[in-house]
């Protein structure tokens, strides 16, 4: 517990060391991708991220909520995208060359 408690610690100050000056969406996902693009800038010791985008699995009005997830996940993918990018971080966290 006392590892766990000094991780979250950890993380909480690195989430103060940068603040994104780049466009995000306001939905939970886009905020997600606003705080890992942080902690990346932040030069966090983290290796792997992840971020969550739910409710793909419906039967029911289906092809809307699908439209207003993609729409969800392409804003937010984005928006991370060029935060990267206008940090010389794209790269190195996309692995491109």
């Amino acid at each position: 517990m006392v590892g766990t408690q000094s991780s979250a610690d950890y993380l909480f100050e690195q989430s103060k060391t940068y603040r994104s000056r780049a466009p995000y969406p306001l939905t939970p996902f886009g905020q997600d991708f606003k705080t890992v693009a942080e902690l990346i800038t932040a030069e966090t010791a983290t290796q792997v991220y992840s971020v969550n985008l739910t409710g793909f699995d419906t039967h029911a009005n289906q092809k809307n909520r699908q439209a207003r997830l993609l729409k969800q996940l392409a804003e937010g993918l984005q928006a991370f995208v060029t935060d990267l990018q206008q940090n010389g971080l794209l790269v190195e966290v996309g692995g491109q060359r």
